[in-house]
């Protein structure tokens, strides 16, 4: 896993790597970690990380500001921010950020942290089975699932880089399959991938890839409150 720590505190960040191979070694992973002092300095660089660890009270642009900058450039980057301050934590998470590390309790909140991590490494690379014709069927990752629609017997499953197919099966059948995924049916011909949401409005969500998705009056609270009750298990995972 590739990381990087951007913090223009120099002795926090020489405790923060120290403490961040331990916990990694601990739990049997391997973590690669460079360190960034400068928001801008982090946008110019060419290197797609894995996770970016964000200090929020950087000088200049902070990091809830890099952080949007980043998720435009790399939506499937984790982001996990750094704080003195809790307060910050709600606001945090418009950019959807994986975890908040609080540096006052960092010895609780970095391993809970590197476990959601590892959690959702495993989501990632998760594959479920979808039957086909001739007693075929198609392995699919589900996270690299945009979204899925239906159309009358069959639904859509359409990728992140633009591909789709059409399955023989009902929406709630989609919907029961990748349930555990974080999907959140917007309508009763929508089923999304929540990893994936850029904006949320009234009537209707855009994806990462400016795909926009209709929310039908039924579906309103509860997408409202599958939406809290994401952001409150990202919080608890780092601050409860």
């Amino acid at each position: 896993m590739k990381a990087i720590l951007v913090d223009d505190d120099i002795n926090f960040c020489e405790i923060f790597l120290a403490r961040l191979q331990d916990n990694a070694e601990k739990l049997g992973i391997t973590i690669e970690c460079d360190v960034c002092h400068n928001s801008k300095e982090v946008l110019q660089r060419n290197v797609v990380y894995d996770v970016y660890f964000l200090d929020i009270e950087l000088s200049g642009m902070n990091g809830l500001e890099l952080a949007a900058e980043l998720r435009a450039c790399f939506v499937k980057a984790e982001i996990i921010f750094l704080s003195f301050y809790e307060q910050y934590v709600w606001r945090a998470f418009d950019v959807r950020p994986r975890a908040f590390i609080r540096k006052a309790q960092m010895d609780k909140d970095l391993p809970d942290a590197l476990k959601v991590l590892i959690e959702q490494d495993g989501k990632r690379n998760a594959v479920v089975e979808i039957s086909c014709k001739g007693n075929r069927s198609d392995k699919i990752k589900p996270m690299e699932i945009l979204f899925c629609m239906s159309e009358e017997h069959y639904v859509r499953f359409v990728w992140e880089d633009g591909q789709s197919k059409l399955y023989r099966m009902k929406l709630d059948q989609a919907e029961e399959m990748l349930s555990k995924f974080h999907f959140i049916r917007t309508h009763s011909r929508y089923l999304i991938n929540s990893e994936y949401i850029k904006e949320i409005s009234p009537d209707k969500i855009v994806l990462a890839n400016g795909q926009e998705i209709p929310i039908s009056r039924s579906y309103k609270r509860k997408i409202h409150m599958t939406v809290m009750n994401l952001r409150e298990q990202r919080e608890g995972a780092s601050s409860g």
